[in-house]
């Protein structure tokens, strides 16, 4: 799947889940009619790619798309008083999952619809179905609903076989400053009278970020992915390496947890800029502004750095995927 492109937008919820649902579909106003919407519980934790992008294709299509796992069981109608009284035929009857997927415009007017006639459905797919059929995508039975301890139980022995795995990385880079150049760090480019010489715009933090991530992964590194030799990323900017990496990561499974990074520097003061930094960083990623560390020290007027030569940058990064 495509990477995010936009920040996630929070809204508030409402009493039921079909309130929590209008609720967003009115923070919908300005997308188009014919975009995609997915609703799907928080309390199915392991959905994968895969039914995503079945959902998202049937939407497409055919305006719903919603996740169904034919019925193995034997039913039975009960009374009151939990007596059976009769079996149900299961032909034919599926169990409704999520994610439900649905034409912007259908999901709207099945919604205002409710609305109106005050319909209280169990899910998206009721609402549709006062308007119209939906569209079944067969689901996946490891795609389950944690509602009881039961289930939590299930699932944390599930687990056992897909724990997920940390990984941690480091990066190092250091650049010389000269005249004629701007200066670039963390994505932000800073007032100062000479910049970091290099292939790109020579951002140090972002290329030990970079580094620290692909460290973690196991994945070559920056030298190799974006080589001084590749005359098309002359004088490129390095947030654009930063989120290349990032859909790597996402595509290998990968999770970024957290960055940290340590700018070594007597000139110029990083302080102002730490905010904005963070800002680029995090939006890169697709991760809060929390999970991005970023200070910076001086080198005491030891060596170059501290000559004021050059600026170098430690990072480390934590990354978490399942592997089976």
């Amino acid at each position: 799947m495509g990477g995010v492109t936009e920040r996630i937008r929070y809204v508030a919820g409402g009493a039921s889940r079909q309130d929590s649902v209008r609720c967003g579909l009115q923070s919908l106003a300005d997308a188009p009619g014919d975009a995609v919407v997915l609703v799907h519980d928080a309390a199915r934790p392991f959905v994968s790619v895969d039914l995503i992008e079945r959902c998202i294709a049937s939407a497409v299509e055919y305006g719903s798309g919603v996740a169904a796992v034919p019925v193995h069981d034997t039913i039975r109608r009960a009374d009151e008083n939990d007596v059976p009284v009769q079996t149900v035929d299961r032909t034919g009857l599926w169990a409704m999952q999520t994610p439900q997927a649905f034409r912007l415009d259908l999901l709207r007017r099945a919604s205002d619809r409710a609305e109106q006639t005050g319909f209280q459905g169990t899910d998206e797919a009721s609402l549709v179905e006062q308007l119209q059929g939906v569209r079944l995508v067969k689901g996946d039975r490891e795609n389950i609903k944690i509602t009881t301890s039961d289930d939590l139980r299930f699932a944390e022995q599930w687990l056992g076989g897909r724990m997920p795995e940390m990984r941690v990385g480091c990066g190092y880079d250091i650049h010389r400053l000269v005249e004629g150049r701007d200066l670039w760090l963390g994505g932000v480019k800073i007032p100062y009278d000479r910049g970091l010489d290099g292939h790109s715009d020579a951002d140090v933090a972002l290329h030990a970020i970079c580094d620290a991530l692909l460290g973690a992964a196991g994945m070559p590194d920056i030298g190799q992915l974006y080589p001084n030799t590749d005359e098309s990323i002359t004088g490129a900017s390095s947030i654009g390496f930063l989120m290349d990496v990032a859909d790597r990561l996402a595509s290998a499974g990968w999770t970024v947890m957290n960055v940290d990074c340590t700018l070594i520097a007597e000139r110029p003061k990083i302080g102002p800029y730490v905010s904005r930094m963070r800002e680029k960083i995090s939006y890169a990623l697709k991760i809060e502004p929390a999970r991005v560390g970023i200070k910076a020290t001086t080198n005491e007027g030891l060596d170059d750095t501290g000559a004021g030569a050059g600026i170098a940058c430690h990072a480390a990064a934590c990354l978490i995927g399942c592997r089976r």
